[in-house]
């Protein structure tokens, strides 16, 4: 409400200072008027910033004024001043070390400061377009103790909304939290949610997913990998929305430093020497009585990079050599059986992603599918073996769609197509294992090792793989 009150109140008259500026006879004395004004001059010659003024006495007397100076002005009695005032700039949250960020969306006044935790909660910022909304309702939400993150949020009307929050270059976890706290039935809220541009929920409905109004949902995204950036500074971690029926929306955001980035570790290559027919070199005479030779230009060819034998895993039981690769991964993982899965390698293209924790029906092993790679071109594992036969088990599963044919793909192994218009979900299902086993040779090259090639080729949407297993049949004795 806002309500005129009355006029302001007159401050009392200041009684204006004549200056004359005129030259006479008598001695004038004058004083230095400092002022960034403008004074009109009564003389058909305007007086300029030093005007030495004619007397008896010979002493030019200046007036001081930082603009053309007119013969008579008006000056008040005082002249306030005005201070700056500073305005504090709000510094940029970095993750940096093992800290976290944790941010609840829509709220705009003050940090939030969870009493159970200490864990601070920022004012929402980050954000990319988006509006904020708050109910007065604060009655329980279920599933959760931090019921305050739920009260506001940031909705998108249009697509293009999220979030790019700065950070160090690392591996991080990212959990996002939501609540349905305004639709009563299911499929009036649909939206999609990507993080780092992967598609994390195709088909969100918050109270179908959370089982109804008023009840907590969270995503979490692991292992969500941050390249080093071009300027070496930061990077950031990218949550996009995208509208399907009405507006997407968010509660609360917490990013977690999971890791510093792990490259493989480096594998020395192995070149095959060129070795060049003998040539003759012939000597040409220069002035002095010196043969020199010349080196005779031999076309190089560049070295054939391979992977030792002796970087390739063999299981000291069965004396078989054992490939095993889980894809998606930015880490070594050991099962529940035992054995050990490296991280993510030897792909072409590609991009990781993560479901994890995610229930798997039919597996004793769901760690081994939360994690995969997807492929939107086509593109090619070229996995360095020990010559010979191998047994090829590929590990596939449907983590995002729920109807068939929004994904179909093709995959051959190697240059021989073992899979057709593949469609998981027609095939086992959502969210169930898939294994495509198949029997290839590895040639020996040139006498140091040999390679399988497993190629993907996406039809509809992205190809996807889990993870992969090469097992040793017969090998051949490298020579």
């Amino acid at each position: 409400v806002v309500s005129f009150s009355g006029p302001l109140s007159p401050s009392p008259p200041i009684t204006p200072i004549t200056v004359p500026v005129t030259p006479s006879p008598v001695p004038v004395q004058t004083t230095p008027i400092l002022v960034p004004v403008q004074i009109p001059v009564t003389a058909p010659i305007p007086v300029p910033m030093a005007v030495p003024v004619p007397n008896p006495v010979p002493v030019p007397v200046p007036v001081l004024v930082p603009v053309p100076v007119p013969a008579a002005m008006t000056l008040p009695a005082s002249l306030p001043l005005v201070a700056p005032i500073p305005v504090p700039v709000p510094q940029p949250v970095l993750i940096t070390g093992n800290a976290t960020i944790r941010i609840n969306a829509g709220r705009t006044s003050t940090n939030w400061v969870d009493d159970s935790t200490g864990n601070v909660w920022l004012t929402d910022r980050f954000f990319t377009g988006g509006l904020i909304s708050g109910t007065a309702n604060t009655s329980d939400i279920a599933g959760t103790t931090l019921d305050t993150l739920f009260f506001t949020d940031r909705y998108f009307l249009t697509p293009g909304g999220g979030y790019n929050i700065p950070v160090l270059p690392g591996v991080y976890d990212v959990q996002l939290m939501f609540s349905e706290i305004w639709f009563t039935n299911s499929n009036l809220r649909l939206f999609r949610v990507k993080v780092q541009d992967v598609l994390v929920s195709s088909s969100l409905d918050l109270f179908q997913a959370a089982n109804g109004i008023r009840r907590t949902y969270i995503i979490n995204a692991t292992s969500v990998i941050v390249p080093n950036p071009s300027s070496g500074t930061l990077n950031n971690i990218s949550i996009s929305f995208e509208n399907i029926k009405q507006n997407s929306k968010i509660n609360a955001i917490v990013v977690s430093f999971s890791g510093p980035l792990s490259p493989s570790p480096p594998i020395p290559p192995i070149a095959v020497p060129v070795t060049p027919a003998p040539v003759p070199v012939p000597i040409v005479p220069f002035a002095l009585p010196v043969p020199v030779p010349v080196v005779p230009v031999v076309p190089v060819t560049q070295p054939i990079l391979v992977i030792p034998p002796s970087y390739i895993p063999t299981d000291n039981a069965t004396s078989k050599s054992i490939v095993r690769i889980d894809a998606g991964s930015s880490r070594n993982f050991t099962d529940p059986f035992g054995k050990v899965w490296i991280s993510d390698r030897y792909s072409s293209d590609g991009r990781m992603a993560s479901r994890c924790p995610m229930i798997v029906n039919g597996t004793n092993n769901p760690l081994l599918y939360c994690n995969f790679r997807q492929f939107g071109n086509q593109s090619v594992y070229q996995i360095p073996v020990k010559p010979g036969a191998h047994t090829v088990r590929l590990y596939m599963l449907e983590p995002n769609f729920q109807n068939v044919g929004q994904r179909v793909f093709n995959v051959s192994v190697p240059r021989i197509r073992y899979a057709s218009n593949l469609d998981l979900l027609q095939v086992v299902g959502y969210r169930r294992p898939y294994i495509l086993e198949a029997n290839v040779s590895a040639p020996n090259i040139q006498g140091i090792g040999g390679s399988i090639e497993i190629r993907f080729d996406p039809i509809v949407d992205n190809a996807i793989i889990g993870a992969i297993e090469i097992e040793s049949i017969a090998l051949e004795q490298i020579v």
